[in-house]
């Protein structure tokens, strides 16, 4: 073979491929995001969730979205189903930044639906960063491409070799042989079996970066009324936002996470006076929009007991089915919770209460 041959053959198959990578990415459509809906209903192949949850977000057939961190992740939405009524999905994203969740709260309020949807805000501490509006991203990157009005500038990012490992997943998923990576409704179990829960290893893991029965903070930290009020709270700013994006109607729902007692300021503490603060503001945010907050980061005889978590962070899937018990009770009754697992902070009837 000579080398005009060996050049058109090199040319040609590389045509060939590229024309295969393109029809197949075109066909499959990775992440649901581009206008040329081909290969079906979307389904989530990888295991990074923000590339896949920006189509689940747009989905109409969705009327309720939780957001969060890690933290929210064991929510099961069917059992919020069953609870609130709707058809839920979980878009919490591991280790998510708030800025990150202020992208996927917006999509949701903003793509229309026929029914009002319900937003379910999972808090945790990133809401209260100082550093929030330069902190936005993790290592693991943020596709903001995929979160914004345009698809057609997706085109750039799709062929490269990653968009064309989710499209084979796909393609292999159409043809039966391999399910979901995540179920459609965003549901992912991401802790380990509870068959295989040591709970030794476990208090290992919730005291390593503190000891049992610390004591308050005596004197207890007393900042001046101009010290708390010069506090920076830049995230807020983005949950304003996305609350009052919110289609006319909706229900909104804030709901502090329960940590262990280990990951939550040590009472008395500089942090946990600004924690306090930022709770305080978040109340006085929800009430401009008549949202409701439920806050079961507190101590409890939840947060205090050990063999409810995994580590400081993450509780077991119990605890979860008992936060989507805990919520529509809250938003029930509108009152803290008798045995102590949750305060129920703020929400429409206490605001017009306060009103009167």
């Amino acid at each position: 073979m000579g080398w005009p041959t060996y050049i058109r053959t090199l040319a040609g198959t590389f045509v060939v491929t590229m024309a295969i990578a393109l029809v197949l990415v075109v066909t499959m459509n990775p992440y649901g995001n581009l206008p040329l809906r081909l290969g079906g209903e979307h389904a989530m192949m990888d295991s990074n969730r923000r590339f896949h949850l920006a189509a689940a977000l747009r989905d109409a057939r969705f009327d309720g979205a939780i957001i969060g961190t890690s933290t929210s992740m064991l929510l099961d939405p069917a059992e919020l189903d069953a609870r609130l009524g709707g058809r839920f999905l979980n878009a919490a994203m591991e280790n998510s930044r708030a800025w990150e969740q202020y992208q996927a709260g917006l999509l949701f309020v903003r793509s229309p639906r026929p029914t009002k949807p319900t937003l379910l805000v999972g808090l945790d501490a990133v809401w209260c960063f100082k550093d929030a509006d330069t902190n936005r991203v993790t290592e693991r990157g943020f596709p903001d491409w995929l979160y914004d009005d345009d698809p057609w500038n997706d085109w750039q990012w799709m062929f490269n070799s990653k968009s064309l490992e989710v499209a084979g997943g796909k393609l292999l998923h159409r043809l039966g042989l391999i399910g979901p990576r995540i179920a459609p409704n965003g549901r992912e179990v991401f802790t380990p079996p509870e068959e295989k829960y040591d709970a030794k290893k476990a208090a290992g893991y919730i005291w390593q970066h503190r000891k049992r029965d610390t004591p308050p903070v005596d004197p207890p930290f007393s900042p001046s009324e101009a010290e708390r009020l010069a506090w920076d709270f830049p995230a807020l700013a983005w949950l304003d936002e996305v609350l009052s994006q919110a289609p006319v109607g909706s229900r909104l729902v804030l709901a502090w996470m329960p940590i262990h007692i280990a990951a939550q300021p040590v009472p008395g503490s500089s942090a946990a006076v600004r924690e306090a603060e930022c709770k305080r503001r978040i109340r006085t945010i929800a009430d401009a929009h008549g949202a409701h907050v439920v806050d079961f980061r507190i101590h409890s005889a939840v947060t205090r007991e050990d063999l409810d978590y995994w580590d400081p962070l993450h509780y077991r899937e119990p605890i979860a089915t008992r936060i989507a018990d805990g919520i529509a009770a809250a938003l029930a009754t509108n009152a803290d919770d008798p045995d102590g697992f949750w305060v129920y902070a703020t929400g429409p009837a206490k605001t017009a209460a306060r009103g009167r």
